[in-house]
């Protein structure tokens, strides 16, 4: 179930945010739970950091009313705690936009005025959709992790792959890059099972593999990301594979 904070200072809006909500997800089948309505930044503030894992802040953003754009702050707060939470900006005034786009950090879209039903809902529907695909309907299992001073709290099934650079390692999500210092084998161990290494360099969540080319020693996920097989993991990909009866034996 997918939590949800609504930040809006204006009532109607809110009330419009909801509205279109609750007719998606009774349309679609989709669940959600909403963790705040409110047009209080600092009750935003308090929930959010109640909350650890992915959720969809729909962000009220009115630039007469605040030129400082505290609605970004929000985003950044989320993105601490899980850099893969989804961030929808509801703009009151198109002016905002340019003011709006320099400030904040990686949306999953802007819903500019009049809102459009129809743009909302295809929003929504990516939201969930995504969001269905990094929980699959089991329980999240979470990696926290250390980057410069602030500490990183990762669905381990939202990581695509990792990938070893120097004494450095770049954790790919969907939508974003986490670079830690630790070793491919030390993040190897404590992921376990779901992540294979296929190159010295690269450990990718074998949930996510899309299909394996032998003969060009390249693998792809399904996020379309290509990566080289080395020939020491070859075997053991293949096997793997085989077992599920997704590779033949040539």
């Amino acid at each position: 179930m997918l939590p949800v904070l609504i930040y809006e200072t204006d009532d109607g809006a809110r009330m419009e945010i909801l509205s279109l909500l609750n007719g998606f997800a009774q349309a679609h089948g989709r669940r959600f739970s909403v963790l705040g309505n409110t047009d209080s930044l600092e009750e935003a503030d308090f929930c959010l950091k109640s909350e650890s894992g992915i959720l969809l802040l729909i962000l009220g953003v009115n630039g007469a009313a605040d030129p400082g754009f505290r609605s970004v702050q929000l985003e950044s707060l989320a993105n601490r705690t899980n850099r893969d939470s989804y961030a929808l900006y509801w703009l009151h005034n198109l002016e905002d936009l340019p003011g709006l786009t320099a400030r904040c950090l990686h949306p999953v879209g802007f819903v500019l005025p009049p809102p459009d039903k129809a743009h909302v809902e295809a929003i929504f529907q990516r939201v969930f959709g995504d969001y269905d695909s990094l929980s699959d309907g089991a329980e999240e299992r979470f990696i926290s992790l250390q980057s410069g001073g602030a500490i990183y709290r990762l669905a381990m099934d939202s990581i695509d792959y990792i990938e070893a650079l120097d004494k450095k390692l770049n954790i790919w999500t969907k939508r974003q890059c986490l670079t830690v210092y630790a070793k491919l084998g030390q993040m190897e161990q404590l992921l376990g099972e779901r992540f294979f290494r296929c190159h010295r360099s690269y450990l990718i969540n074998y949930t996510h593999l899309e299909s394996a080319d032998f003969a060009a020693m390249e693998i792809c996920l399904q996020s379309g990301v290509r990566l080289p097989l080395s020939r020491s993991y070859r075997d053991g990909l293949k096997s793997r594979m085989l077992k599920e009866g997704a590779a033949d034996e040539t």
